[in-house]
């Protein structure tokens, strides 16, 4: 599988040129005039720097034209991503010296998804390589480097995993449910969680997530709920068969849209300006501003997540679909 898509306007003489279930070995090396070098070697994680020019005139200056796009690309204007690709070789070498430092519940699970390979692709339940990734960098930041936060996050633990489309996004938050649950009931003091709020951008994503079909409502087989007669936990054999009796998340999945996270919208109109003598106001709006005087800013949050008391976060943005 390539590990980047084209970039517009490049030509290559093969899409498919790395094994998806391993680590890509080999890289498109993007040059000036739409050209393109098959290079040895994973692609770095890079960006490229926009002119003071093309920046002043927002995003369509520095993406200009789908046929000129990189046409003007050199050497000078790419910026490797420093602590992205210092932290994937940190989780090579890690991963190579058999997950150290990882708590005994940790590494059962990483044993039982990612070192019975040729059992997995006998039963077509391998993990692609980036799925893999995606949940050995997070447990690496959690456990191992001691729960890294960074300067841009405060005091606040916040992880994203950015996917490329269909590389199974739903099938990582799986795992991390898996490993979150066990985690908290087996590790004593663990910060993880056993409760679970998805946000998704839409019904349809909403519907897909949880595992059944937009239209037809029927189960899927591909969605987050446990208690679905098919879901991804025994599609494809997550949970250690030991703690299997074990295993009761509570996970909530909902489209942002229908958590109102605001008690008082920006367009009301204040109460000094409807209410005057001798003005009718309907019955109506009347009881809407009773209501609103009664609304509780986290009441939305409350009953969403019941008598949770700890919480573990996902999302799936409309960018990483």
């Amino acid at each position: 599988m390539a590990e980047n898509p084209i970039a517009t306007g490049y030509v290559v003489d093969r899409v498919v040129i790395c094994d998806a279930f391993r680590e890509p070995d080999r890289h498109y090396r993007l040059l000036a005039g739409g050209k393109s070098k098959l290079t040895d070697g994973r692609r770095p994680s890079m960006r490229y720097r926009a002119t003071a020019k093309e920046g002043r005139v927002g995003l369509s200056g520095i993406v200009g034209k789908e046929e000129a796009l990189f046409e003007e690309l050199t050497a000078s204007d790419e910026e490797r991503n420093d602590f992205v690709n210092r932290l994937k070789e940190e989780v090579r070498d890690w991963r190579d010296a058999g997950y150290s430092g990882t708590a005994m519940v940790t590494r059962r699970c990483l044993e039982w998804w990612f070192e019975r390979d040729e059992e997995r692709l006998k039963e077509a339940k391998l993990f692609f390589f980036c799925q893999q990734e995606a949940i050995e960098t997070l447990i690496y930041l959690y456990e191992v480097q001691r729960q890294t936060k960074m300067p841009e996050t405060g005091d606040l633990l916040r992880y994203a995993l950015k996917l490329a489309t269909g590389t199974g996004k739903t099938l990582v938050m799986a795992l991390l449910v898996v490993w979150s649950t066990l985690h908290k009931q087996k590790v004593s003091g663990s910060s993880l969680s056993s409760n679970f709020l998805v946000l998704v951008p839409n019904l349809t994503v909403r519907d897909r997530v949880r595992g059944v079909d937009a239209f037809t409502k029927q189960p899927t087989g591909s969605g987050l709920d446990p208690s679905s007669p098919e879901n991804l936990y025994d599609e494809f054999q997550i949970v250690p068969p030991e703690y299997e009796s074990e295993f009761h998340p509570n996970i909530e999945v909902r489209n942002w849209q229908s958590i109102p996270l605001e008690t008082k919208r920006d367009d009301w109109v204040p109460e000094s300006d409807l209410i005057g003598e001798g003005r009718f106001i309907p019955a109506s709006v009347i009881w809407a501003l009773q209501r609103r005087h009664k609304q509780d800013p986290v009441r939305a949050m409350r009953r969403v997540l019941g008598g949770w008391r700890d919480l573990a976060g996902c999302g799936k943005t409309s960018v990483w679909d």
